[in-house]
């Protein structure tokens, strides 16, 4: 496996706080970023730790133990963008908000109201991320995917079953690239979208703090954020861990922050949450090493 590391940029016990969208969480053993797909595939193959492709960490909530295993970005090889008429193609590394605005440069809409939200191609694919009455699954053509065994594989719309915040059988894949079919539009006008978008985000969200976005799904009867309000935990904190008062379904690291914090404050507001309303809360984001 050694051999195979030595293929790319390898970091050794990398401090995930210095990374993650929350300020917090351990080292890593290994912060792997291979230098291409035949790379990837023989580490897949051959290594006997456990492995996590990570994106920008935007979404993801780390232990304060860290990960004993390989963390792999795959930006040494998916961060590219092109454009074939009213397809843009992209890898799973470039920025959501760079696909965005590429589209916009080409006079082409249907993603304009996911801007601002933060992560990858490859992450927004896999939670089929959306706001605003749109999802990214609404526009996407086709994405290329690689099983854990090292086999690739291209599903195309019809084969994909986009639901809330999953993509199925997407999740069970690692994303490598993705095709996006989009509609030709006033470029004035696209960019009068996105700046709606950003100005209402920029009001309604604690934009200013370390957070991971919104914490909890949308449950079937009401918003999250509300039944966060209504259970009287907006500002409440554990450690430098934070409510906020802005958006009840964000949590704010305040600056004191660790992971425990965080996920002990998480799990206080399901029980809260549920012992008023009987709905139980289930969160958005991902968990590693807990």
């Amino acid at each position: 496996m050694k051999s195979i590391l030595n293929n790319g940029i390898l970091i050794k016990n990398l401090e995930l706080k210095n990374i993650t969208s929350f300020r917090t969480g351990g080292n890593a053993k290994y912060y792997f970023i291979p230098d291409s797909k035949e790379t990837l595939v023989k580490l897949l193959q051959s290594t006997k730790y456990k492995i996590y492709i990570i994106g920008n960490a935007t979404n993801l909530l780390v232990s304060d133990a860290g990960f004993d295993g390989i963390l792999v970005n795959l930006k040494g090889f998916t961060n590219y963008i092109c454009r074939k008429k009213n397809f843009i193609i992209a890898g799973a590394s470039v920025s959501l908000n760079t696909l965005i605005e590429s589209a916009i440069e080409y006079e082409l809409k249907g993603l304009e109201k996911l801007s601002g939200i933060p992560g990858t191609v490859g992450g927004a694919i896999y939670m089929n991320a959306g706001a605003f009455g749109k999802v990214i699954g609404d526009v996407v053509e086709y994405v290329k995917v690689l099983s854990f065994k090292g086999k690739e594989k291209i599903f195309y719309k019809d084969q994909i079953e986009f639901l809330y915040r999953k993509s199925i059988p997407i999740n069970k894949y690692i994303i490598l690239e993705a095709c996006f079919k989009l509609y030709r539009g006033k470029k004035k006008e696209i960019l009068k979208t996105q700046k709606e978008i950003l100005k209402r985000r920029a009001q309604k969200q604690p934009l200013e703090y370390p957070s991971a976005g919104s914490i909890f799904k949308r449950p079937e009867k009401g918003y999250a954020g509300e039944l966060i309000e209504k259970a009287g935990l907006k500002g409440f904190k554990i450690g430098g861990a934070m409510v906020s008062e802005k958006h009840a379904n964000f949590i704010i690291n305040t600056g004191t922050a660790n992971s425990k914090d965080i996920y002990d404050l998480i799990k206080e507001i399901q029980t809260r949450v549920y012992k008023k309303f009987k709905i139980k809360l289930q969160p958005e984001i991902k968990f590693l090493g807990f």
